[in-house]
């Protein structure tokens, strides 16, 4: 049976203050953990600290206020929807011209059969 893992990861008592502990597993993380990967890509840990300092009835309410934030933008035509490039309608009507053939054949073989 494998020992229980210790409570002490980097100076840290994990028992005196759960938020110490993990504060300084995203800051300082140890090689090879999805954290460590996070960082190494690019991504600002100290964001994800500050966001889980809140309590989740504050993240919820801060969620809440972007969310009406980019329904009003949006709204005033500040954030417009990304637009299809030429490429894109094209292979759509593409798309939509095979689906229609293979219908129209689908239903002339269905006749066929029938009779």
């Amino acid at each position: 049976m494998q020992s229980p893992r210790p409570l002490l990861y980097c100076g840290t008592n994990m028992a005196d203050n759960p938020h110490d502990y993990w504060e300084e597993f995203l800051l300082n993380p140890r090689p090879g953990t999805a954290a460590a990967a996070a960082r190494d890509f690019g991504i600002d840990l100290t964001l994800t600290i500050q966001n889980l300092r809140l309590s989740p009835e504050e993240r919820i309410r801060r969620n809440d206020v972007w969310i009406d934030a980019i329904r009003k933008m949006r709204a005033a035509r500040w954030l417009k929807k990304p637009r299809r490039t030429r490429d894109e309608i094209r292979v759509s009507r593409a798309f939509e011209a095979a689906k229609e053939y293979l219908r129209t054949r689908d239903d002339k073989k269905a006749v066929t059969h029938a009779e």
